[in-house]
């Protein structure tokens, strides 16, 4: 485990770990509001309001995998460049998430 890698969870039979958002990478699936969303595109720069010891801002774009869309409504995805949905997933160092853990079912 890193620093930005906290604790292991099992949901519906599949393991994830807690990471800060600064520790998401493009490719990685997490579970957001009930969703599996994976993501894309990867973006950082500095936190321009808070400019506290939190690092930078990261953004990222979370595109539903299937149908598991969990508690998030389609209306409130933002449509990209081809008009698939997307969920916008952002935070600095204090902002966690929950990973997916790939093994060999989910490759």
């Amino acid at each position: 485990m890193t620093a930005d890698t906290k604790k292991t969870v099992i949901i519906n039979g599949e393991p994830y770990e807690t990471v800060t958002t600064h520790a998401l990478q493009i490719g990685d699936v997490i579970r957001a509001e009930g969703a599996l969303l994976e993501l894309r595109t990867r973006n950082e720069g500095p936190d321009r309001v808070n400019n506290n010891a939190s690092g930078n801002v990261v953004w990222l774009r979370g595109y539903p995998v299937g149908d598991a869309l969990g508690a998030i409504p389609k209306s409130w995805l933002t449509r990209d460049e081809d008009g698939e949905g997307y969920w916008l997933i952002q935070g600095n160092g204090r902002a966690t998430w929950l990973r997916r853990i790939p093994c060999p079912q989910n490759r």
